[in-house]
């Protein structure tokens, strides 16, 4: 077997290790590459390879077994020192007769290389793809409008209620106005996507920086308002997460619940209805025994609302919840928000870069009072929020992703307890939700560290699926007895991943239940 000087030239040219055996077994040729791996393994010059028996040069060398079997063998891999590589090994005919046979050592290296290369380009496709469905896409919506006068702010309500109707919109203005942020942004709050799979509604509007997922992608969108029999006869229960005026949230969460669906919801319409309970699992479940007061109400026999509490408590409420036996007297804190929390990323929200905004609209006064209902008491079928512990907060949006963050101080009525006392209280806290083992709890829901600059959103966010509150820092204040920071995932154990937890914990103790 001879190979003419072309073919050599070719064979030289490739990355690959090549090896040719004639039907003897002797070595025909070994190109460049192949060369390159024996004499790195020989630990020098090896000289000519051509017409050694391969057996002697390579005693466990299995390209022999090729030409015995007469079919290949693939994907082998191997380790010779440090070089791990895999070989593939194929005999080669002249017509029926096996003349010889052919390996293709592939180093990993190179293959990683290679893969990672692939990835690049199937990633930058991808962020390619993203941003022509972006574009082709209606992705404003009325949070995109930013009303600084009281005529653009009746544009804007005028608009969105007009989003709510079936009529046909004319947008009349001179050119650069914002006509269509105007177009999309009603289109984008009206029913019109009902009929559409998922992908399509959502297309321009995807914030997750994982990709939708498959299963989720062809779900047809249906009406929530003008399809609720149809939902609800569907279904066991549903989440409610919706951009609408609050008393229209109320109003819809109700036709679900009376048309005996139960409902968790993301929203905060219903977050002081007396008889609706807002719960934590881990720190107030006896609350859902207000569900039967409010079936009475709604005159319904297992539709019920239940709410999530805001995103912004997580941080810092579960932490203060095991020292309220300690007679927690007053709290100070400030949180410092991420820009997911306000439905927006980077992308959609430019202006947030290096940037810290001390406003969010509504946010304080929640920070300050939903704890008090979660602290409360159940009394003649309504939640009668707690006196105390008297807060104060402050609240700020910063340039981070997802993780709200909280500088908390605290003072006690009366002796306050040991740094040692409290860490300890941390870490032996457990919920219902721990109880119960539910899918969602984390196993261990307040983590402290010692680190002096720990937690940090980016590192400790994602802590237990993004179900745990992470604290540090505890230390003695000169105004307050302690102060501390909390964190917490925002999206995760503050908005969806609570409002699922919340539904397990439902699940466990019976509420969904068919009757």
């Amino acid at each position: 077997m001879q190979l003419d000087p072309i073919t050599r030239a070719v064979l030289d040219a490739m990355q690959e290790g090549v090896l040719i055996i004639d039907a003897q077994e002797r070595i025909v040729y070994g190109n460049r590459a192949y060369v390159a791996f024996l004499e790195k393994e020989a630990g020098g010059p090896i000289g000519p390879i051509e017409g050694y028996p391969l057996r002697l040069l390579r005693p466990g060398a299995r390209l022999p077994e090729v030409l015995a079997q007469k079919r290949p063998i693939l994907h082998t891999p191997r380790q010779e020192s440090e070089d791990i590589y895999f070989v593939n090994m194929y005999p080669i005919f002249d017509g029926a007769e096996v003349v010889g046979g052919l390996s293709v050592v592939t180093f990993w290296k190179d293959a990683f290389d290679f893969r990672a290369e692939l990835e690049r380009y199937e990633k930058r496709s991808r962020q390619v793809l993203r941003r022509v469905n972006k574009a082709n896409a209606a992705h404003y919506t009325f949070d995109s409008i930013v009303a600084v006068s009281p005529r653009s702010a009746a544009c804007r309500e005028l608009a969105s209620r007009l989003a709510q109707t079936d009529v046909t919109v004319l947008l009349q203005s001179e050119s650069g106005t914002g006509k269509e942020l105007y177009a999309q942004a009603i289109h984008n709050a009206s029913p019109r996507s009902a009929g559409q799979p998922y992908e399509q509604a959502v297309a321009g509007r995807w914030a997750m920086d994982t990709p939708i997922p498959a299963e989720a992608k062809e779900l047809v969108v249906m009406d929530a308002q003008a399809d609720v029999e149809k939902i609800a006869g569907m279904v066991d229960f549903v989440f409610c997460a919706v951009d609408m005026k609050k008393d229209e949230i109320r109003a819809l969460e109700e036709r679900y619940a009376k048309a005996e669906c139960p409902v968790v919801s993301n929203n905060s319409a219903h977050r002081w209805t007396e008889d609706v309970p807002m719960v934590v699992p881990e720190m107030n479940p006896e609350h859902l025994e207000v569900i039967a007061a409010q079936r009475k109400r709604l005159g319904t026999q297992r539709g019920f609302i239940a709410v999530k509490s805001n995103c912004s408590i997580q941080s810092y409420a579960p932490a203060l919840h095991p020292l309220l036996k300690y007679g927690i007297d007053k709290v100070l804190v400030c949180t410092y928000q991420a820009i997911s929390g306000a439905g927006k990323t980077f992308e959609r929200w430019p202006e947030m870069v290096d940037n810290l905004i001390p406003y969010i609209g509504g946010e304080e006064e929640k920070s300050e009072q939903e704890p008090l209902k979660v602290w409360g008491k159940v009394e003649d079928g309504r939640i009668v929020k707690a006196e105390g512990p008297a807060i104060t907060a402050q609240c700020l949006r910063v340039p981070v992703s997802n993780g709200h963050t909280a500088a908390v101080f605290v003072s006690f009525r009366g002796e306050a307890p040991s740094m040692e006392q409290i860490k300890a209280d941390w870490a032996g806290f457990k919920g219902r939700a721990q109880e119960l083992d539910l899918p969602s709890a984390p196993k261990q829901f307040l983590h402290y560290f010692e680190e002096p600059d720990r937690p940090q959103a980016k590192l400790d966010r994602e802590l237990e699926g993004g179900m745990a509150v992470s604290l540090g820092r505890l230390r003695p204040d000169t105004q307050y007895d302690y102060k501390f920071v909390g964190l917490s995932h925002n999206t995760l154990r503050g908005a969806a991943g609570g409002a699922v937890l919340l539904a397990e914990l439902l699940c466990a103790e019976g509420y969904m239940d068919r009757k």
